[in-house]
């Protein structure tokens, strides 16, 4: 069955079927009776615009990028930015070793900085680390389990680049904004 396209009537009636039973639900949950076009439409985008509310609201943080603070550049560029994390790019302009540092991939601000920043999933960054190391052209960033380890690591590590939540971001350690 899979890779076969459904005919559109079928589609059609697959989605007023759906609609059907969501108003159907509805009117058992609020005492009323009678399914109408306009009710079945409404009752959809409601239920569509939950929904969407209840997916964005748990990913929406704030993300800063920070930099370990000997190093002297204010702005990098977004591209410049996924060159570091996917590990492409190793020395900063004044030719100081890049050390990379990262959250989980199952963790939240993860997921958050992959998106906001790079523009790209989680999973796309990892396979991107797997490729470099097993063709031995690279190697993975340095994994941290918290957001405090995160902090330590970069203020002590010349070089270094990785991210925190803007509430967690502080003096010793740079934000620098992505163009």
């Amino acid at each position: 069955m899979r890779g076969r396209k459904i005919p559109r009537e079928k589609r059609s009636y697959r989605l007023d079927l759906c609609l059907k039973l969501a108003i159907v639900s509805t009117d058992k949950a609020l005492g009323t009776q009678g399914i109408s076009l306009t009710r079945m439409k409404i009752a959809y985008y409601a239920f569509v615009a939950v929904g969407l509310q209840l997916c964005l609201c748990g990913t929406a943080q704030s993300v800063d990028l920070i930099v370990n603070p000997d190093i002297s550049q204010e702005t990098v560029s977004r591209s410049t930015v996924r060159s570091i994390f996917s590990m492409r790019m190793t020395r900063w302009p004044d030719g100081t070793p890049i050390h990379v540092f990262v959250m989980g991939d199952r963790t939240d601000l993860h997921a958050a900085f992959s998106k906001q920043i790079l523009g790209v999933f989680p999973h796309q960054l990892r396979r991107a680390w797997s490729r470099q190391i097993y063709s031995g052209m690279g190697q993975a960033p340095t994994k941290v389990e918290s957001e405090e380890e995160m902090r330590e690591q970069i203020e002590k590590t010349p070089g270094a680049i990785g991210y925190l939540s803007k509430e967690n971001t502080n003096e010793r350690v740079r934000t620098i904004s992505v163009e």
